[in-house]
């Protein structure tokens, strides 16, 4: 097996070859889909602090119309799907800054951050803001508490199965390659 690289975006294109006739025409359709997603979420996120429904539709079309975007878009890299996984992110951080972070917010959360790791390694530092952002938008300690770990906890199950099966490959610990 190869532990030198994090199964996530191999596995799309994997998707990809076994569900599209062109795969790569695919890929590129998707990652163009996921800009566009990527402005949504952006524009999701300022609507919902600011409160401001053009202030959500100038930030949807900034990130739209953001020109490496457009220059990412067609090559095939795991970049634009990073950035659609961070917008899901903040639009899951962001869903209602008046009421505590819900527990199956918490569990997406700590998902997507999996996700996002296991696209690039370098992602699992995202732990670190989301964490902070949490522990600053909660009410109390407790609830800071409870949400850092039932994210954290969520990451870190969801990694373990890579874990396991890099070790298993190299015969020693492989956290993350």
């Amino acid at each position: 097996g190869d532990a030198y690289r994090m199964p996530g975006y191999p596995a799309l294109l994997a998707l990809a070859d076994l569900l599209a006739p062109w795969p790569l025409l695919a890929v590129r359709v998707g990652q163009v889909l996921a800009v566009a997603a990527t402005a949504v979420c952006a524009g999701t996120v300022v609507r919902r602090v600011s409160g401001q429904a053009r202030a959500g539709l100038l930030t949807a079309a900034a990130v739209a119309f953001y020109p490496p975007f457009w220059f990412l878009a067609p090559v095939v890299y795991a970049e634009i799907a990073t950035v659609l996984g961070l917008g899901v992110i903040m639009v899951l951080c962001a869903a209602d800054p008046r009421r505590p972070p819900r527990p199956a917010w918490l569990l997406a959360i700590g998902g997507s951050l999996a996700l996002l790791t296991y696209l690039k390694p370098n992602n699992v530092l995202l732990v670190l803001p989301v964490t902070a952002f949490l522990l600053v938008r909660s009410s109390g300690w407790r609830t800071a508490v409870l949400s850092a770990v039932s994210v954290g906890a969520t990451l870190i199950a969801l990694l373990v199965p890579w874990t396991v099966s890099a070790s298993a490959a190299q015969g020693r610990l492989v956290v993350l390659s």
